[in-house]
């Protein structure tokens, strides 16, 4: 009996492609986005909340934002996870996901009133899929951060107490071009 090599590599490559949607059909669709204001005044807070979209998917996961300098997170710990900050990240972890198909993640984020400008805000959800790390990108979105002179010297004001220089004296009298009437002559 003579072999078909060509009837043997279309079975090999029918094989390979069933094999390939069957991977495809399992890997679920995951989708995240954030909300945030788009315009904040320095010394303020602020909530970001995650809206993530898993289908089935119940594995490990992590969710990681980076902070631009002048942000601090304020995290909770919520039903069905964990949140902790590691340097400028701040990260909320899942042992196992929630059953839902989506759910959400709020955290509170204060701003620096020493800075101002235009930041970006994105992140990354990592998961486990068959044993494999997997990630979704978390599509970044541009926080304008306005100026405000008075917040800026209530946070010099206390961070110079919180290393025991005290607060810089206010001039009490004394004489100054002020005191005087310089008309008079």
């Amino acid at each position: 009996m003579k072999t078909n090599i060509y009837a043997i590599i279309a079975c090999m490559a029918l094989f390979a492609f069933t094999q390939s949607a069957k991977l495809h059909a399992q890997a679920p669709e995951i989708s995240i986005t954030q909300q945030l204001p788009s315009v904040v005044s320095a010394g303020s807070e602020f909530d970001v909340t995650f809206t993530i979209t898993k289908e089935n998917l119940q594995s490990f996961a992590r969710l990681v934002q980076t902070l631009p300098k002048g942000f601090t997170a304020k995290l909770k710990n919520g039903k069905s996870y964990h949140a902790f900050l590691s340097g400028n990240k701040a990260k909320h972890v899942w042992v196992s996901l929630p059953n839902s198909s989506a759910f959400t993640v709020t955290y509170r984020i204060k701003v620096s009133g020493k800075i101002s400008g235009e930041f970006v805000l994105g992140g990354q959800f990592d998961y486990v899929l068959n044993n494999q790390k997997q990630y979704a990108i978390v599509a970044p979105a541009k926080i304008t951060v306005m100026p405000n002179a008075v917040a800026a010297l209530e946070e010099e004001q206390l961070e110079r107490m919180q290393q025991g220089e005290g607060v810089a004296p206010v001039p009490q009298g004394g004489a100054s071009a002020y005191d005087e009437n310089i008309f008079d002559e």
